[in-house]
């Protein structure tokens, strides 16, 4: 598979997704009750299936973890320097423009762009990602956002929202329920597990599809310094640190890095602009980053799939 042929369908789906909802096909409540659809029953099942199925031999394999998430920390201090220098942003606001430079559309983009390049091996390592990226990155955004102001009893406050917030999240459940069942070998019925299969089966082009309606919703808001900054630390820079230590430092397998590589590639997370909603902080400029990295993330995602070999 080229390069252009792994991209192509994604894009049109996604456009498809965007001309559906700008036309009234899609109403705002039909489109967050697709959204919801997909991420809490077609997008856990695929994630249930592929880690039943895996050799869970490396699920808890910390230098893996690293490999990301010391990449994911420096890019979100560079990001605290960057909006401190250049934009002369409070504390609250480097929170949040640091969360949006180091936070990856992991699940709306970064799981079905890595199932249908990757194919389903990446579901471990994938899965491994994206069961701490949440919790790790509002933790870090939530610290920094609140260190002008802090407290203790407000931190343990909003850490205690993120913790049950992860807890009871879809894909998570669906995460743990699938190392539970491979693990301990729970026989599934295989009515159940035909159907599952079947629901699955949708996870992937319904996910673009609520992709290119989600982009909709965003527009370009002004406030263009923010994201000439944002948009190329979260494109170029973090994707290059995870590259450079998935395959230099740690030495990671090729498919675990190149999933890695090509959640980091992804854009700025859509729920990065509920945090800044949250903090009333640079809602406007995060908008825009968002629906721009969306549409570069075609080009980065290609760049690094050819950078990869990966065919």
């Amino acid at each position: 598979m080229s390069v252009v042929d792994a991209i192509l369908p994604v894009l049109l789906i996604s456009i498809l997704g965007y001309v559906l909802a700008r036309f009234g096909f899609f109403s705002a409540e039909g489109h967050k009750a697709l959204s919801r659809l997909t991420f809490t029953i077609l997008i856990p099942s695929l994630l249930f299936l592929g880690v039943i199925k895996s050799n869970l031999g490396n699920i808890f394999y910390f230098p893996f973890l690293a490999s990301y998430f010391i990449p994911v920390v420096i890019v979100f201090l560079v990001a605290q320097v960057v909006s401190r220098l250049f934009l002369n942003l409070g504390a609250t606001g480097r929170g949040v423009f640091s969360t949006g430079a180091a936070y990856s559309n992991a699940t709306v983009i970064g799981i079905p762009i890595c199932l249908y390049t990757l194919g389903e091996e990446s579901l471990v390592p994938l899965s491994i990602i994206v069961t701490f990226h949440n919790f790790i990155l509002f933790t870090l955004g939530t610290i920094a956002a609140e260190s002008r102001q802090f407290s203790v009893k407000n931190v343990v406050n909003q850490m205690a929202g993120l913790l049950q917030s992860f807890v009871t999240n879809p894909i998570t459940l669906a995460l743990i329920a699938g190392v539970l069942v491979n693990v301990f070998a729970v026989p599934i019925p295989p009515v159940l597990f035909e159907s599952i299969s079947f629901v699955s089966e949708a996870a992937v082009p319904i996910a673009f599809l609520v992709l290119g309606a989600s982009i909709s919703d965003y527009g370009l808001r002004g406030q263009w310094l923010p994201v000439l900054f944002l948009v190329p630390i979260k494109l170029f820079l973090l994707p290059l640190l995870v590259w450079f230590f998935t395959f230099r430092v740690f030495d990671s397998s090729v498919l675990w890095g190149q999933t890695a590589v090509m959640i980091a590639a992804g854009p700025v997370g859509i729920a990065t602009y509920v945090f800044a909603q949250r903090y009333q902080s640079g809602e406007s400029y995060l908008a825009t980053s968002i629906l721009v990295s969306t549409i570069l993330s075609v080009v980065s995602f290609g760049f690094w799939l050819n950078w990869m070999g990966v065919s």
